[in-house]
């Protein structure tokens, strides 16, 4: 088991994603502890000043995201009005939606930008149109329209969780009354937006006067970064103020609603649809979720969401769409095709194609192999891609040589298709849809058979490590 340090800035933790972002259900947890951090500073009319990927952490001893105290701003996150006017908690707001942008798309903040300054990042992440619109409005150019701190957006975003704060009416100045009576009318009006926008719910947005928290403080060495270290509890609890009025007390936290699996999931895969089944003893129900086509949309979900999506005549439409995955059911499909419609117009599950049980063992043990093409890496590789196309009698074998031991994976990046790796002496290793990976067992030459209920074409990446 890899060990890890126990302060792990989330900058780190992309970078082993590999160029995958991060789901919305991880980042809308992230935003929920470090805005419930924030509220403790904002309230006291403190900014933070330093928030990026470089002090956005993880401990992995308590599971929960730290804020560490960094020394400089870094540069994408600071927000337009900082050089002038210094850190506020405004700006802080607007470092914290950057960096969820970048953990959703996994791209540096200077590539989330068009020429003209403009944000240019939502096509290039799965997420829903509440989050998106909060976003959008966390790291807007000026203050108003962003959220003026940490209190409001997480009203916004998670009205149950938003810390209660007590004050004590002696401590109320003249001029704090005067500030949150004028902030006032613009969180009013962005929960109005918000709650037909986002439907998160809203509860007050007035920005409350300095209640008393205390914070924990961890001393621990950290490269480049100050080890002041602020620990988030979910929820912060507070110790009773004397002199104050009672805590008003909070309704039960709603069960959450039922979640779209594929919400979840990382893209783009190499294929997102249902493996057949290795049962051939029963028919099967593929159904296909389609998207209208255009040059543009095939390349959009090739790169974002499945990698194998491809062009295809709709049966009796004779409409051209893009064929994004097949499922094992209907319901699946309409899952995968209402995340889809998040994204993309005319987005809709096709009907089943059945596979029965003498199509699936004529259609592929019956196809003639039309072509057997050696394999070989170039110097210093370990991989290739292979391209070529099937028809639903046809197979294509390749063919390269192994060391036992070694481990094989094969993915097909355009297309789908059944695989299927042949060891030396002819026997099956291993067989599935779109993708294998297995350990070999001997040395000698491996064949990988590619074949096909449809006539498709393909890309298949072949790897030996």
């Amino acid at each position: 088991m890899q060990n890890y340090p126990q302060f792990m800035p989330y900058q780190n933790i992309l970078a082993e994603h590999y160029g995958k972002g991060f789901s919305e259900a991880e980042v809308t947890d992230i935003v929920r502890q470090v805005l419930t951090l924030l509220t403790q500073w904002h309230d006291q009319g403190q900014a933070y000043g330093f928030i990026s990927l470089e002090t956005i952490a993880y401990d992995h001893s308590s599971q929960q995201v730290l804020l560490l105290q960094g020394s400089q701003l870094i540069n994408g996150y600071v927000a337009p009005e900082v050089a002038a006017s210094g850190v506020s908690p405004a700006g802080d707001i607007y470092a914290l939606g950057v960096a969820i942008t970048v953990l959703l798309t996994a791209q540096p903040p200077e590539a989330l930008r068009n020429l003209d300054g403009s944000w240019n990042w939502s096509d290039r992440c799965v997420i829903s149109d509440q989050l998106e619109s909060v976003l959008n409005i966390a790291i807007a150019d000026y203050a108003p329209p962003r959220f003026a701190d940490a209190r409001q957006m997480l009203a916004v975003m998670f009205p149950q969780s938003v810390p209660s704060t007590v004050v004590a009416s002696s401590n109320i100045s003249n001029n704090q009354q005067s500030n949150s009576s004028k902030s006032a009318p613009l969180g009013i009006a962005i929960g109005v937006v918000m709650a037909g926008l986002v439907g998160f719910g809203v509860s007050s947005l007035l920005k409350p006067p300095q209640p008393n928290v205390n914070n924990s403080v961890v001393n621990t060495p950290s490269p480049n970064i100050q080890t002041t270290v602020t620990a988030i509890a979910s929820p912060i609890t507070k110790s009773p103020t004397p002199n104050t009025s009672p805590t008003p007390s909070q309704s039960p936290t709603p069960s959450p609603s039922p979640t779209n699996p594929f919400e979840n999931e990382r893209y783009p895969k190499s294929a997102c649809g249902d493996p057949l089944p290795t049962d051939n003893g029963s028919s099967i129900s593929l159904y296909p979720v389609f998207v209208d086509y255009s040059d543009i949309v095939l390349q959009q979900i090739q790169s974002q969401f499945c990698q194998d999506a491809l062009a295809k005549v709709r049966k009796g439409t004779n409409r051209r769409g893009v064929q994004v995955a097949s499922f094992t059911s209907r319901d699946r499909a309409s899952l995968f095709a209402a995340l889809l419609s998040k994204r993309f117009k005319g987005v809709e599950v096709g009907e089943p194609t059945i596979i029965t049980p003498s199509s699936r063992s004529s259609s592929i043990s019956e196809s003639v192999v039309v072509s057997s093409d050696r394999v070989d890496f170039a110097g210093g590789s370990n991989s290739a891609t292979v391209s070529g196309n099937v028809s639903s009698s046809q197979k294509r074998q390749y063919v390269l040589n192994c060391g036992s031991g070694q481990q094989f994976n094969a993915a097909l990046l355009q297309g789908q298709a059944n695989l299927r790796l042949i060891d030396p002496n002819g026997a099956t290793v291993a067989s599935g849809s779109n993708s294998l990976s297995v350990k070999l067992p001997r040395s000698g030459d491996y064949t990988v058979e590619v074949s096909a209920f449809d006539p498709i074409s393909f890309n298949l990446r072949i790897e030996v490590l």
